[in-house]
């Protein structure tokens, strides 16, 4: 079953990254779906999904040299 939640996970994570979505809209309702863990632990999984998705973006985008624009102040 593990195997399972990985794939799921790593779906997800690819489907998010193509798509621009969070992962967590594909992971949550397919492993709701499959009813073998409390919504609670879902939860958990699918936060650090995506919170291990986000570092990697933020990683491979400051190798990459991308900045984020800094927003001009109005007066």
């Amino acid at each position: 079953m593990e195997i399972l939640y990985f794939v799921v996970c790593l779906g997800a994570s690819i489907l998010g990254a193509i798509s621009g979505i969070g992962g967590g809209v594909i992971i949550k309702p397919i492993l709701d779906a499959l009813g073998t863990m409390q919504v609670s632990t879902i939860s958990f999984l699918s936060g650090c999904t995506v919170l291990g998705m986000t570092t990697m973006t933020l990683y491979r985008n400051s190798k990459a040299g991308v900045r984020p624009e800094k927003k001009e102040e109005h007066r």
